[in-house]
């Protein structure tokens, strides 16, 4: 079954629900790769295998700007690092979810135009691993 991302919510465990998600990617997995080429490998082609160490890279949603919840995403962007990292949820239309720690990263608004919404981009930086729950 295919499933569009129309419902796609995001929140954090103290800044609540960030509404209004217009696109984004949940959290993927990245390993770290170990070169193992050598002089030694005759036939040319470079060699490798794959590391212990994975990290979750920087996600970034596209929101539209809510000035309902402004202050609070403000505020976890500018928290203290003793206070910033929370446990972010990202549910799909289905109800499937991702769940991860994390903070923000990045916080911006994009142009303000005259004639559309304004659009806001939130980047998440995650601290560890995502655990994926599919929906029932």
């Amino acid at each position: 079954m295919v499933t569009d991302g129309f419902g796609l919510t995001l929140s954090g465990s103290e800044s609540g629900a960030i509404g209004y998600l217009i696109d984004g990617v949940p959290p993927g997995i990245q390993r770290n790769k170990i070169d193992t080429t050598t002089h030694s490998n005759a036939d040319g082609w470079e060699s490798s295998q794959p590391s212990v160490r994975k990290a979750v890279p920087d996600t970034t949603f596209t929101l539209l700007y809510d000035p309902t919840i402004a202050t609070a995403l403000y505020a976890a962007a500018a928290a203290e690092p003793a206070t910033a990292v929370e446990t972010w949820t990202i549910t799909d239309s289905d109800g499937s979810t991702w769940v991860c720690d994390g903070y923000i990263l990045e916080l911006g608004v994009d142009a303000i135009p005259t004639d559309d919404g304004i659009k806001q981009t939130i980047t998440m930086a995650w601290t560890g691993e995502p655990v994926y729950t599919a929906a029932a």
